[in-house]
C-alpha cells in the first residue's frame, strides 16, 4: 500500500513541476501557480526587500469533496461562527 501511495504521489509532483495539471475524479486538482514578484519587509531592520516571482504547488478540492467535508464538519456554536471573516 505504502508503495502504492508513494508511487502515485511521485507522478502527481513530476506531473505538476513540468506545468501539468492532474486531476481526481470528485477529489481535486493539483496543479502550479505562479506568483507575481512582490515586495516585502525584513521584520528586523524594517528594510524593503525584494521577493522574486517563483512556481508554487496548488490544490483545489474538487465539488464532493467540499460536500462530505461541509457534511462531516461540528456545527460551530453561534459566536464562533464568524471568527473567520476577521482575519
Amino acid at each position: 500500500m505504502r508503495l502504492a501511495l508513494e508511487a502515485i504521489l511521485s507522478v502527481i509532483v513530476d506531473a505538476v513541476a513540468v506545468g501539468d495539471k492532474v486531476m481526481l475524479q470528485d477529489f481535486g486538482k493539483f496543479q502550479r501557480e505562479y506568483r507575481k514578484p512582490r515586495s516585502g519587509r525584513n521584520k528586523y531592520t524594517n528594510e524593503r526587500v525584494p521577493i522574486p516571482g517563483r512556481w508554487v504547488p496548488a490544490f483545489h478540492a474538487g465539488k464532493e469533496f467540499k460536500k462530505v467535508v461541509n457534511e462531516e464538519a461540528p456545527e460551530l456554536p453561534p459566536d464562533e461562527e464568524n471568527d473567520d471573516e476577521d482575519e
